[in-house]
């Protein structure tokens, strides 16, 4: 999961036998502050805590800001109407 959701069931639904399809497995959540503030509610919904792990914030990588591709390709007209078959 990229987010914890507002609503434990939710949770639950996202990691049980839906998520899972029917087999065993882990379940990785990751969360901001905002979404952690969830955790307390999903564990005692389901009745045991959930281990949290924190991550270094040096551990990021600082990304150049994107850039817009030049169009290689004029774009063409529109065709409305016009068939591209032989009558």
């Amino acid at each position: 999961n990229y987010d914890l959701p507002d609503d434990r069931e939710d949770y639950v639904h996202r990691i049980g036998r839906t998520g899972r399809a029917g087999e065993s497995g882990v379940s990785i959540s990751f969360a901001c502050e905002e979404y952690a503030m969830n955790l307390p509610a999903i564990e005692e919904y389901i009745g045991h805590s959930i281990p949290v792990s924190q991550y270094e914030t040096e551990a990021l990588l600082e990304l150049p800001k994107p850039y817009r591709l030049k169009r290689a390709v004029p774009p063409q007209g529109h065709t409305r109407h016009r068939s591209y078959h032989t009558k």
